[in-house]
């Protein structure tokens, strides 16, 4: 389960930053184009087969109210931690 949520964390990362590092040179919309083309093409297709149902996302299932909720909640919880709140347990 960590083997898989960090190659989609990093395959996430490296489309973005390739994506970012070529529109920064972009002049035309051709440009943005053939920036954004090699990652369009593997998201799209992801995206499809997510669509038909062929590929399940756990946040599908729990619903997307309660993984915010539970991303706000452990995002908080964890900043506190690492800012020495005490009522978050954490320590200076």
């Amino acid at each position: 389960l960590l083997g898989t949520t960090a190659d989609a964390t990093a395959l996430t990362l490296y489309g973005i930053a390739t994506i970012a590092s070529k529109l920064s040179t972009a002049q035309s919309l051709s440009d943005v184009r053939d920036a954004s083309s090699e990652f369009a093409d593997l998201a799209g297709s992801f995206l499809q087969k997510v669509e038909s149902g062929e590929v399940k996302l756990p946040f599908q299932a729990k619903g997307v109210e309660a993984v915010i909720s539970d991303i706000e909640a452990r995002s908080t919880a964890v900043s506190n931690a690492l800012l020495g709140n005490p009522q978050a347990g954490g320590q200076n």
